[in-house]
């Protein structure tokens, strides 16, 4: 699932080549085969191949162990919000959202600025100023925490 999200269907928009690296497949046409993914946030390196594409740089070795001088592990990762304290107020600014956002980012909520306006006044209203400081206040725990 990994290389799926990342790269697209094997076979089709990527192989992986005899050196570890993926690369593309005989035949392969942008046009019809182009893939594009920007799945960072799902990134695990215990995932990503040893070697990069093929198609990369050629230098990526000495870029990659650059990198890995001074790459460090995210210490967020691990932090789970605990929502019971601010359920309500999650709910609401759920509704707020269903109800602003997907017009104002299709351009159909009339003026920008006066839905944008509406748009805070309503999250303001439903308790986002609340819920940030719950978040700001568990995220300050967990680093203090770890440290």
């Amino acid at each position: 699932m990994y290389r799926l999200f990342n790269w697209g269907i094997e076979g089709v928009q990527y192989i992986i080549n005899e050196k570890g690296q993926r690369d593309l497949p005989e035949g392969y046409n942008t046009e019809q085969h182009s893939f594009s993914s920007n799945f960072w946030g799902g990134r695990m390196d215990k995932f990503e191949l040893k070697y990069p594409s093929a198609t990369i740089i050629d230098n990526w070795k000495e870029i990659y162990d650059n990198f890995e001088s001074y790459a460090k592990p995210y210490r967020y990762g691990r932090f789970v919000f605990d929502k019971s304290s601010v359920e309500s107020e999650l709910a609401a600014l759920s509704d707020v959202i269903n109800r602003y956002l997907p017009a104002i980012c299709v351009g159909k909520a009339g003026d920008p600025a006066a839905a944008v306006e509406a748009f805070r006044r309503e999250l303001k209203l439903a308790g986002y100023d609340k819920v940030l400081e719950e978040v700001q206040r568990q995220l300050t725990e967990f680093k203090n925490s770890l440290d």
